[in-house]
């Protein structure tokens, strides 16, 4: 009975040690993708992330990475691990800085929101982005007045466009 109290208390103990470690890796993995947004919004390219998705999948990999390594399907089973081992003061430690770097990625967030809805950056975001469409020069006849405008000119502009295409088969 003693010797499986003690296996107990040993397995309990590698399990706050596996939490420390896999929340240190954690907090690191999401601090490293946070500067490397910052690094992009920086550079001038705040869409970096959201096009492509990296930044974005590197940290849903950190989490899988972290659950699966404590055996949790979900957060607020990771969440219980903490309030399981938080009496000691490197539990707390630790669940402090991983907030930390939470919060920080929540600004970010924020910060690139904030970004997003200037209407000057975003035209700049939508011009950069219909440069890389395809064939933009193509004729197209506007039915109000009857002029021929390429495809790229009613893309450029700011507004929200609502365009019909008719192909007449005779």
């Amino acid at each position: 009975m003693a010797k499986t109290l003690v296996e107990d208390n040993f397995e309990l103990c590698d399990e706050k040690v596996a939490l420390l470690k896999t929340t240190e890796i954690l907090a690191s993995s999401l601090k490293e993708a946070c500067e490397e947004g910052r690094k992009a919004v920086v550079k001038g390219s705040p869409e970096h992330f959201l096009e492509d998705g990296t930044l974005g999948w590197k940290i849903c990999k950190a989490y899988e990475t972290a659950f699966n390594s404590l055996n949790v399907l979900k957060r607020t089973a990771f969440d219980k691990l903490f309030q399981k081992y938080y009496a000691c003061t490197e539990v707390q430690d630790s669940f402090t800085n991983l907030t930390e770097v939470e919060d920080e990625w929540d600004q970010f967030l924020v910060d690139c929101d904030r970004t997003w809805q200037s209407p000057w950056d975003y035209c700049q975001v939508k011009r950069r982005r219909i440069k890389r469409l395809g064939p933009l020069d193509v004729k197209l006849t506007d039915a109000r007045s009857g002029r021929q405008k390429t495809l790229a000119s009613y893309l450029e502009g700011c507004t929200s466009v609502v365009l019909v295409l008719l192909r007449h088969f005779a």
